[in-house]
């Protein structure tokens, strides 16, 4: 009888409740962003930087800063910075934009929806100097979840993986709650 119960209360709670994930992007193209300090700015800059904020979403700070061909997002929520991906060798950003993640979920008995940001995806292009010969050009996908100040890395997916759609398993990492944090420090670059 127990059982019956169980397996009727589950197929309510599946029945009251439906989430659909979609995505938002955001541009981090130089014209799009505040730009706070530019090595263009000056007629004879020792090395190439930048510094900008960029469009966001629920209250998330990125901003894309670097230097020396060393260019990375950075983000923060009220403040704290929080971890992202960086790679010791030469880096970019990999996209003119940024993925956001949201759950749009919808719940009985009059079905309203709220919805909910959970996860930030960029992609990086990078140098890798990993074989023998010259250094081959890369990306990466990185998958933050976001979860205000609590915020973690989740995934760090580089191409040349045989068989992998890195957009595609990036957003299923990104959609599952259940995805751990990595251990990641707060960048610096």
């Amino acid at each position: 009888m127990k059982l019956l119960f169980l397996i009727y209360g589950i197929s309510l709670f599946s029945l009251s409740v439906h989430a659909e994930y979609f995505s938002k992007y955001t541009s981090i193209l130089i014209e799009n962003c505040a730009k706070i300090s530019d090595s263009s700015d000056h007629e004879f800059p020792e090395i190439d930087y930048l510094n900008m904020v960029c469009p966001s979403y629920g209250g998330y700070e990125v901003e894309i800063s670097g230097g020396d061909l060393r260019y990375n997002l950075k983000l923060r929520y009220q403040g704290v910075k929080l971890p992202t991906e960086s790679f010791g060798s030469f880096h970019s950003m990999g996209a003119n934009q940024i993925e956001w993640r949201f759950k749009k979920v919808k719940k009985k008995p009059n079905w309203n929806s709220t919805i909910e940001l959970k996860a930030l995806i960029y992609r990086l292009s990078f140098s890798d100097y990993s074989e023998a010969g010259p250094p081959k050009s890369r990306d990466a996908l990185v998958v933050i979840k976001l979860d205000g100040k609590k915020s973690c890395v989740t995934a760090s997916l580089k191409s040349g993986q045989p068989n992998i759609n890195l957009n595609i398993e990036a957003r299923k990492i990104a959609d599952n709650p259940k995805s751990p944090c990595l251990d990641y420090e707060v960048s610096e670059l």
